[in-house]
């Protein structure tokens, strides 16, 4: 949804040191790759026998961006927000 880098510097700066201090680890997580293959073919078998199905709270046209920003930015959303064009 865009704003400034600042909080990732901010990370790469604070992290190591709250790690160091505490016995939390702290970081971005560069090394994280969510979609492993195995994993996606699963959840595309499971979609496809209909065992699970996104959460879509409420589509909004693309003229209403604004609102549908300001609806998840107050965190309303229960589930995906869709922007149709």
């Amino acid at each position: 949804m865009g704003g400034s880098a600042g909080w990732f510097g901010k990370t790469l700066l604070q992290g190591p040191a709250i790690s160091l201090a505490t016995s939390q680890s702290m970081g971005l997580m560069l090394w994280w790759k969510p979609f492993a293959a195995r994993d996606v073919e699963t959840l595309k078998e499971l979609i496809a026998a209909g065992k699970i199905k996104p959460a879509i709270d409420r589509t909004f046209p693309l003229s209403e961006i604004v609102d549908a920003l300001r609806y998840v930015d107050e965190g309303r959303a229960m589930g995906k927000v869709v922007i149709t064009p």
